[in-house]
């Protein structure tokens, strides 16, 4: 009797884990079809720096999906923060992710400003740019609050300011610095950002 009931809660425990699996490959499947759409639309048109958007969705803590007056929608990729992915299979990393998604949904709920001295998209076609609300930078209060780091691999405009914002939140523990994982995963990520700066 004993050993029934340890096989069933076996079977129990293994049937949880495997859904879980299941779903999270369907939502990151799911997440990464809708971007590369967004990616392949075409803006109709010019984008230019201080366009107001309306955020439609938040994909990622660094990603969003925005819409002006007058295009279809497209994809964002915050410039100058590497926040980690919500969907990693990593739970104490995606508790990360998914705080970073949270705090940036607080922080985008009204009309934005997409800023950049130059219009870009990467190579996964989507828009460069600063988000600004009402002059303050939502990259930069991500750095500070500890959701995101400097994303360092390549130059940009704001750097400076933002690593020092970066060092104050590393100094003080402020969200994912405050996590020895975390921490160490994101000091070993510029690392290897500075190992493919030096590649190049």
């Amino acid at each position: 009797m004993r050993l029934r009931k340890v096989f069933l809660r076996n079977i129990v425990f293994w049937s949880f884990i495997i859904a879980l699996m299941v779903a999270s490959v369907f939502f990151t499947h799911r997440a990464e079809r809708t971007r590369q759409e967004l990616a392949k639309a075409r803006l109709t048109e010019c984008i230019t720096d201080n366009t107001k958007v309306k955020v439609v969705a938040v994909i990622d803590g660094d990603e969003i999906t925005v819409k002006s007056a007058t295009s279809k929608r497209f994809v964002v990729r915050i410039l100058g923060i590497k926040a980690f992915s919500a969907n990693r299979m990593e739970r104490q990393i995606s508790t990360f992710g998914k705080r970073a998604m949270s705090e940036l949904q607080q922080l985008v709920n009204k009309d934005v400003q997409l800023r950049f001295s130059k219009f870009q998209k990467d190579n996964r076609g989507r828009v460069l740019a600063y988000v600004e609300l009402e002059g303050d930078d939502i990259g930069k209060k991500l750095i500070y609050s500890g959701w995101a780091i400097v994303y360092e691999l390549y130059p940009f405009e704001r750097m400076t300011s933002y690593l020092a914002t970066e060092r104050d939140a590393l100094t003080k523990r402020r969200g994912l610095w405050g996590n020895e994982k975390a921490r160490e995963r994101s000091l070993s990520l510029k690392g290897a950002w500075e190992v493919m700066k030096s590649d190049v």
